[in-house]
């Protein structure tokens, strides 16, 4: 029995090494690696990695220690789903921007803190086709606001990007 205990937590423990690079920019889970948030002052480019399946987007952009400044993550849900986040294991302050089925961003949680377990935005999530991540402040900073637009690259034929 703690031969098998060990072999659980050995394995647990390699299952967790993988687990940070599993949705990494070298292992794309779509081939989708950018997108367009249409904002009041223009067109702004992110580069994007896209989580699509729950192992993704469980992982989503925990233990990593820097994100590029115009960089993000996308999470893509199926539809009709209300989703929360948190930001468990998080070492990096996040922006977290929850986009409808039509691309429409309803709610911006800006600066999410890091290791914060507080779902966002509330206990019940709210009713979003997907859910992009950024550096804490960059929203602001890119004049990004509720309202504005992300092209919905969930909905083209051949993205890959059909959420799990």
């Amino acid at each position: 029995m703690i031969t098998d205990l060990f072999r659980g937590a050995v394995l647990a423990a390699a299952i967790g090494s993988v687990a940070t690079t599993f949705a990494s920019a070298d292992t794309p889970t779509c081939n989708v690696t950018s997108l367009a948030i249409e904002t009041q002052q223009g067109e702004v480019p992110i580069t994007v990695e896209v989580a699509t399946t729950p192992e993704t987007r469980d992982t989503g952009l925990m233990h990593r220690t820097d994100l590029s400044p115009d960089a993000g993550m996308l999470f893509v849900y199926p539809p009709g789903k209300a989703i929360a986040l948190w930001m468990k294991n998080t070492l990096i302050p996040l922006d977290m921007l929850f986009i409808d089925d039509s691309g429409i961003i309803r709610f911006i949680k800006h600066d999410a803190q890091p290791h914060d377990l507080t779902p966002v935005p509330g206990p019940t999530g709210i009713a979003a086709r997907a859910a992009l991540e950024l550096n804490g402040g960059r929203a602001e900073a890119l004049g990004i606001t509720v309202g504005d637009r992300v092209r919905p690259i969930w909905a083209e034929e051949g993205v890959g990007c059909e959420g799990s």
